[in-house]
C-alpha cells in the first residue's frame, strides 16, 4: 500500500481499490425526479427540466483535478533499473509497430505496384 500524508486519502484509496465510490461522493444525496401535477384547467407549459442526478461540468472538472492530485501524491520517481526497463519495453513496442507498418507498406507496394 502506498504511503499517504493524510488518513482521509488512505481511506479513499482503499475504498476505490475495493470498487466502492470515494468517500466524498458517498455522502452526496441522489436527486430524484418529482412528478409534476397539472391542473386540467390550465394547459401544460413546456419548461426546461433541470438535469436530474448528473454532476455539472464544474463538479466533474473539480473531481478530475482532485483525482489528478491524488495520483501525483501516490506516484514515485522510478529508480534507475525501473527506468531502463520502461525504456527497453517502449523501444521494443515502437520497433514492433514500425515493423508492422513497414510490412503493410511493403505488401501494398508489391500488390499495387
Amino acid at each position: 500500500m502506498p504511503d499517504h500524508e493524510h488518513p482521509d486519502e488512505a481511506e479513499q484509496y482503499e475504498a476505490m481499490e475495493e470498487g466502492e465510490a470515494p468517500l466524498e461522493t458517498q455522502a452526496q444525496p441522489v436527486a430524484t425526479a418529482q412528478p409534476v401535477q397539472q391542473s386540467q384547467a390550465q394547459p401544460a407549459q413546456h419548461k426546461a427540466a433541470p438535469p436530474v442526478g448528473g454532476p455539472t461540468k464544474m463538479q466533474r472538472l473539480k473531481q478530475f483535478v482532485r483525482e489528478c492530485i491524488r495520483v501525483f501524491k501516490i506516484t514515485k520517481k522510478p529508480n534507475k533499473e525501473e527506468f531502463t526497463t520502461i525504456v527497453k519495453i517502449s523501444a521494443l513496442g515502437m520497433l514492433v509497430i514500425g515493423a508492422i507498418g513497414f510490412l503493410i507498406h511493403f505488401a501494398k507496394t508489391l500488390i499495387f505496384g
